[in-house]
C-alpha cells in the first residue's frame, strides 16, 4: 500500500519487517497525561504567525529523497532487496532527526519502498525526467533533491513542467521564468486542460463528471504557454541532444499526486490513455506509452508525496495534497486562505456583506471571534447553512472555501521567492464564461473516493471551539442549499 492508503499500523508493521526488529511488552509503567489547555482564536493566530516565521527561515533547506543504493547486474536479488531496505530505513531516520532538530513540520511523505522503487525505475528508464508542478505554487511541489538525483546520472537531463499555467497572468509567468533562469533550472509552461479543451474532449466529461480538475481561462492563447505540438518538439529536441542525434528516447513524468501528470500525457496523445481524476493518487502503477510522431516513449510514474517542509498542517490542505473529505478541522486551512487572499477579496467573491458578518458573529454566541470565523459564519448565514438553534455551520463554509481555493475558483498564485509582493490573480471575463459553460462545480458536502486514509490522524486535530460547540451542534438541522 501507498502512504495514500496505509494506516499508521501498516507503516509500523512494514518498518518492523524491513528492519527485522523484535519487541517485548512493557507492563507496570505509569504515564502522566497533561490536562486540557485553553486555546483562543488569538492564540491560534499567534501560533500560525510564529510557524510562518519559522518556515521562512528553513524553507530553502533541501529535504532529501531516498536514492537507490549502488547495484550491479550480477548482484543477488535478496542482497539487492536488503541493501535497498537498509538505505530506505536510514533515510527515514535521517528525516526524523531533521524534523526534530529543525523543529519543522514534515509532510506525510511516501513511506512505501515499492513506490520509490517505481520512481527509481522511471528515472533509470528515462533519458529526460520531467517533474510536473502546479504553476500556482511551484516551490511547494518542487523537489530539489530529485533534481540532484537525476543530474548525478551523466546521461540524463531534468526539467520542470509548470502545468495549469493558465491560472497565471503573463506578468507572473515572466517573473517565474526569470527566477528559474537565475538558478539554472530548465522550465516550460503548459496547460493540459486547455489542450484537452482544444481537442473537444472536455465538454462531455464536464457534463458527466463533476470531479473535473480546476482550470483557468481555456479560451485564449498565450505565447509563453506551450501547446501540445510545441511541447513535443521541446521534449524531442532535448532527447536528441542527450543521445547525440539519436531519435528514440524515453521521457519520464514524475510529481505529486493531483498535479496533472495523466492529463498531460492524455493531451499529448490526443486520446485517453491513462485514467484522470481530481482525486489525489489516481495513478497506481508505472505506465509506458509509445508515441509514433515524434518517436518517443512516455513513462507515467505514480504520484509520490515527496518529503517537504510546511509551516503548518494547513499548507497540505490548501495545496490539494490531502483530501478534504478526511479533514476534521477546516478552520485552520481556511484561516490560511484568508491570510493569503485577504478578507475584502473573499467577501466580494461570495457576496458577503458587513451586515452578514455581524449577523454570523452574533449567532455564534462567543467572545473573541477572529476575522476568519466571522467570515465563515457570515457565509454560512448568508447561504442558510445552520446547526441547531441557528448556529452557523462554519465547517460547511470552510470546506466550500477550501474546495474553491484548490480548484482555482478562489484563485491565488504564489510569487517567486525573490519577489517581495504577492499578487492575487483575478479570473478574467473569458475564464468566468468558460467556467460557467463547462465546469460542473463539486456539490457541497459531496463524498468522493480518496486515497489519503492514513492522513486522517495527521490532519485530525480539532480546535477547542469545535469541542465548545459540540453539544449545540449534535445534529445538523435546517440545512439550506
Amino acid at each position: 500500500k501507498s502512504v495514500l492508503e496505509q494506516s499508521s499500523l501498516d507503516t509500523f508493521i512494514a518498518d518492523s519487517e524491513m528492519s527485522q526488529a523484535t519487541f517485548e511488552a512493557t507492563r507496570g509503567e505509569r504515564f502522566k497525561e497533561e490536562g486540557p489547555q485553553l486555546v483562543t482564536g488569538n492564540t491560534l493566530v499567534e501560533a500560525a504567525s510564529l510557524a510562518e516565521d519559522r518556515y521562512a527561515a528553513v524553507k530553502n533547506l533541501k529535504v532529501p529523497i531516498p536514492w537507490r543504493p549502488p547495484w550491479s547486474e550480477g548482484m543477488d536479488t535478496e542482497e539487492l532487496i536488503s541493501q535497498e531496505g537498509a538505505a530506505f530505513l536510514e533515510w527515514r531516520r535521517e528525516l526524523a532527526r531533521f524534523e526534530e532538530n529543525e523543529g519543522v513540520v514534515m509532510t506525510p511523505y511516501e513511506r512505501n519502498l515499492d513506490f520509490w522503487r517505481q520512481l527509481w525505475r522511471c528515472v533509470e528508464k528515462s533519458s529526460l525526467v520531467v517533474q510536473i508542478l502546479d504553476a500556482r505554487d511551484p516551490e511547494f511541489y518542487r523537489s530539489r533533491d530529485l533534481e540532484c538525483y537525476v543530474n548525478h546520472f551523466k546521461s540524463k537531463q531534468f526539467m520542470l513542467l509548470l502545468n495549469k499555467a493558465d491560472f497565471l497572468t503573463p506578468e507572473q509567468r515572466k517573473r517565474w521564468i526569470v527566477y528559474f533562469k537565475n538558478i539554472g533550472v530548465d522550465i516550460l509552461f503548459f496547460s493540459a486542460l486547455r489542450e484537452l479543451h482544444r481537442q473537444e474532449r472536455l465538454p462531455s466529461q464536464a457534463a458527466e463528471d463533476s470531479d473535473m480538475p480546476g482550470h483557468g481561462c481555456l479560451l485564449q492563447d498565450d505565447p509563453d504557454i506551450s501547446d501540445c505540438s510545441q511541447l513535443l518538439r521541446e521534449l524531442h529536441s532535448r532527447i536528441s541532444a542527450i543521445g547525440n542525434g539519436v531519435e528514440k528516447g524515453t521521457v519520464g513524468f514524475v510529481g505529486y499526486p493531483n498535479v496533472g501528470k495523466s492529463s498531460v500525457i492524455n493531451a499529448l496523445f490526443g486520446a485517453k490513455k491513462v485514467s484522470m481524476s481530481r482525486t489525489p493518487g489516481k495513478t497506481k502503477h508505472l505506465q509506458t506509452l509509445e508515441l509514433v510522431d515524434p518517436s518517443m516513449t512516455l513513462c507515467d510514474c505514480p504520484g509520490l508525496v515527496f518529503p517537504s517542509i510546511v509551516a503548518t498542517k494547513a499548507h497540505l490542505v490548501i495545496n490539494g495534497t490531502s483530501s478534504l473529505d478526511l479533514l476534521r478541522d477546516a478552520i485552520a486551512p481556511a484561516r490560511l486562505v484568508v491570510q493569503k487572499i485577504g478578507l475584502p477579496a473573499i467577501m466580494e467573491k461570495y457576496g458577503v456583506t458587513e451586515a452578514a458578518l455581524r449577523d454570523g458573529t452574533e449567532r455564534l454566541g462567543e467572545d473573541g471571534v477572529d476575522a476568519t470565523r466571522s467570515m465563515l459564519a457570515g457565509l454560512a448565514s448568508a447561504r442558510q447553512h445552520f446547526w441547531r438553534q441557528g448556529v452557523p455551520d462554519e465547517g460547511w463554509a470552510a470546506k466550500k472555501m477550501l474546495r474553491d481555493f484548490c480548484s482555482g475558483a478562489l484563485l491565488h498564485c504564489e510569487e517567486p521567492p525573490d519577489h517581495t509582493s504577492t499578487t492575487v490573480a483575478q479570473p478574467s471575463e473569458a475564464q468566468a464564461a468558460t467556467e460557467g459553460a463547462m465546469a460542473s462545480p463539486v456539490a457541497d458536502g459531496q463524498d468522493s473516493e480518496s486515497d489519503f486514509s492514513d492522513l486522517e490522524a495527521f490532519l485530525g486535530n480539532d480546535n477547542s471551539h469545535d469541542k465548545h460547540l459540540a453539544r449545540r451542534r449534535a445534529r445538523p438541522t435546517n440545512k439550506g442549499k
